[in-house]
């Protein structure tokens, strides 16, 4: 895994060569941005990435989830021309628990659709569940694995009730504050 820690006011660009850089040691990548402490600040980032070609941001609509909470989406391109879906991580409280850390990350797949047991994917897009794994798995072993992690995923998630499924195509899940900086 490819970790870089980043400032806040970071440019498309930077990020861009930390994921490019991943992409071609077929590694995950996570930009940690340690300075950023607020959804105001967290808002203001997006926006600068929103800024480089290879970025886009999207407000999400979750069918099923009743809420106030501004649900937004990342996407990221490859160097290979495929849509990355990465994965928001933060400290506040309206992150879903599984989301949860003492710091705001952007945590992605770079690479290709290298996971070989995966059968139904969408062939422009990227995600976690694209990525080469880190050691050969049998089917059985991998179906193992698969499920206990969605069994640990659903206990996490159980207080309040909240659903994996809401959060697929949504980064970041924040307070209906900043709604209109958005």
């Amino acid at each position: 895994m490819l970790l870089g820690a980043v400032d806040r006011d970071v440019r498309a660009e930077e990020i861009d060569a930390m994921f490019d850089l991943a992409a071609v040691e077929h590694l995950p990548v996570v930009a940690i941005f340690s300075a950023i402490r607020t959804e105001t600040e967290l808002i203001d980032q997006l926006r600068l990435l929103d800024t480089g070609d290879r970025w886009g941001l999207s407000r999400e609509v979750v069918e099923d989830l009743i809420t106030e909470d501004v649900l937004i989406g990342v996407r990221w391109q490859t160097p290979t021309g495929l849509l990355s879906v990465p994965m928001g991580f933060g400290p506040f409280p309206t992150m879903p628990v599984t989301r949860r850390a003492p710091y705001v990350c952007l945590a992605t797949w770079p690479g290709g659709h290298e996971n070989p047991h995966r059968k139904k994917f969408a062939p422009d897009m990227l995600d976690f569940l694209d990525s080469a794994l880190p050691e050969p798995l049998t089917s059985e072993q991998y179906r193992v694995v698969w499920n206990s992690s969605l069994k640990r995923t659903a206990e996490l998630l159980s207080e309040p009730p909240d659903d994996s499924s809401f959060y697929r195509r949504v980064a970041f899940r924040l307070s209906g504050a900043v709604a209109r900086r958005f």
